[in-house]
Order: structure tokens, then C-alpha cells, then sequence
């Protein structure tokens, strides 16, 4: 759910479609979609232009994580905290917040079911804040 003035203390502005007014951003549990950035427009901030890739197997981790599902998917690239949709799958699809657990696997906060062992994950366009950005 959008909400027109953040709650938050943390949040950030934006400039939309070139104009001079920031235009808050909330940083506390809420994606923001961004359509028409480019590199170029961007200060402080990093654009990731998503990704697509095939999920090879899913396995219980809940012996690690109470209630998780690890999800195989070679050289992945993601990181802690990205969100990703999965898709394809019998039992697990659906949008999910990643913790990475090494270069080829991630796990994803689900009860255990069984081992589909296919499907794809995507993750949408982005914009990642940088350490240095003021506000």
C-alpha cells in the first residue's frame, strides 16, 4: 500500500519527471517503483537493472532458519535484503525477501513442502541508496 507521507523519520526525495520538488521517500518496509532512470540521473544512488534466472533445486533450512527454504540458483548475484518473485513452481511462488547464504544459494522465509526443483526468480529494476547519500 502507497502511503502519501511517510511515518518514518529516515526517508529520502527524489526528483520526478525533472521537476524541483522532492518527492518523499519512505524507507521502512516499502518498495518504490521507479519507471525511466537511467545512470545518468542518478546521484547517490546505484540502478540495478533486475535479473532473471533459473532456480535448480529447493531443500528444508529450517534446521539453520526456523522456518526457511533454501533455493538454489547458480551465481545468483543477489544480497541480503532483495526482493525477488518466484515463479513456476508448485509450492513456492510468490514474492520473497532473500538472505544470501553463499554465491549459488539464498533462502527464503517459507514452511518446507518439497523439493520442486524448478522455477525461475525475478527481480524488478531497482535503486539502491549509497553510503554516502545525505538525507
Amino acid at each position: 500500500m502507497y502511503e502519501k507521507t511517510p511515518k518514518a523519520k529516515n526517508y529520502g526525495g527524489m526528483f520526478l519527471h525533472a521537476n524541483a520538488t522532492p518527492t518523499p521517500i519512505d524507507t521502512v518496509n516499502i518498495m518504490h517503483l521507479v519507471d525511466l532512470a537511467s545512470a545518468g540521473l542518478l546521484q547517490n544512488f546505484t540502478f540495478g537493472a533486475g535479473a532473471t534466472k533459473a532456480i535448480t533445486a529447493f531443500a528444508d533450512y529450517s534446521g539453520t532458519v526456523a522456518g526457511t527454504v533454501s533455493v538454489t540458483s547458480g551465481t545468483h548475484g543477489l544480497l541480503t535484503g532483495a526482493i525477488v518473485t518466484i515463479a513456476g513452481t508448485t509450492n513456492y511462488n510468490g514474492v520473497y525477501l532473500v538472505t544470501k547464504i553463499d554465491a549459488n544459494s539464498f533462502y527464503i522465509t517459507h514452511a518446507w513442502v518439497s523439493n520442486d526443483a524448478t522455477g525461475n526468480w525475478y527481480q524488478g529494476s531497482h535503486l539502491t541508496l549509497g553510503p554516502d547519500a545525505g538525507g
